[in-house]
């Protein structure tokens, strides 16, 4: 670059919109999406995602029932099925 300070400029020119830069990946992928190994790949990696996924949303419902005056996201849900108010809250923890 010290030997051709104009490098930057042409390669910019040359650069193709960042929205073409997304637009590529994208369209790459969708047509390969019906292939078995991708398929394969791509079940592999959400067998091994999910489950991580699932214990973090478990997690956070949690707190958030903790936060609200339950003992549990399942004594919450119990609550608002038996319309039990905030001064009839359950202690019990599950």
């Amino acid at each position: 670059m010290a030997d051709d300070p104009d490098l930057i400029a042409r390669l910019r020119a040359t650069t193709p919109p960042l929205q073409e830069l997304f637009r590529r990946p994208a369209d790459a992928r969708a047509g390969t999406d019906d292939l078995p190994a991708v398929r394969a790949a791509r079940a592999a990696g959400a067998r091994r995602t999910l489950p991580a996924g699932q214990q973090a949303r478990r997690a956070a419902l949690e707190a958030q029932a903790r936060a609200a005056g339950f003992a549990s996201t399942a004594d919450a849900i119990d609550a608002t099925r038996t319309g039990r108010t905030r001064l009839h809250r359950s202690t019990r923890h599950h």
